[in-house]
């Protein structure tokens, strides 16, 4: 009779593990669970991040216009000169525009000589826009401000609302011609 030795440790050969999780990987269903959570986080955070670009590009578009009513109050005192900021009726532009000839027949406006800051176009984001001129009694619309020669200002606020609800109001002060930018959401 033959005899066969029992196991040991020089005739034993290593199989490979019955279950596949001890060879370490991923199932599939680990995968999936991941992928959903990714998918799900996703969603939450790119509605509020195109709300921040849209909320960015608007204030972006309201210190444009501040931008160019303070050129053009230097524009009035550097060459002193009358100026003024109008809206162009139709149209989403704010034209800065210098009085012809002082001397002259009063009323006469031409565009700003230096071309970069003569039109600011606003954002086709906001809704509404409106100058309106501030007196120490009222407040009412208006077809431009204007700016002195020695700095002062028509009072007025450049008006700017959006379809989000945000709304900026930009103020030119009267005795300085100032220009603060003001946000407020709707409420």
């Amino acid at each position: 009779m033959t005899e066969f030795p029992g196991p040991t440790a020089t005739n034993m050969r290593r199989h490979p593990p019955l279950h596949p999780r001890a060879a370490g990987g991923f199932t599939l269903l680990e995968l999936t669970v991941v992928l959903l959570i990714v998918v799900i986080l996703t969603a939450g955070v790119v509605p509020s991040l195109v709300g921040f670009m849209s909320r960015t590009h608007l204030r972006s578009s309201a210190w444009q216009v501040a931008a160019q009513l303070a050129f053009t109050r230097g524009y009035a005192v550097n060459r002193q000169l009358l100026c003024r900021v109008r809206l162009e009726p139709g149209t989403r532009v704010m034209l800065a525009e210098v009085e012809e000839d002082p001397e002259g027949a009063p009323g006469e406006f031409a565009p700003l000589d230096t071309p970069e800051m003569n039109q600011t176009v606003v954002s086709d984001e906001f809704t509404s826009m409106e100058l309106e001129a501030v007196t120490l009694t009222s407040t009412e619309p208006t077809d431009a401000l204007y700016f002195q020669p020695d700095g002062r200002a028509q009072g007025g606020n450049v008006l700017l609302d959006s379809l989000g609800g945000l709304k900026f109001t930009l103020s030119v002060t009267p005795n300085t011609g100032q220009v603060e930018v003001l946000e407020s959401a709707a409420g």
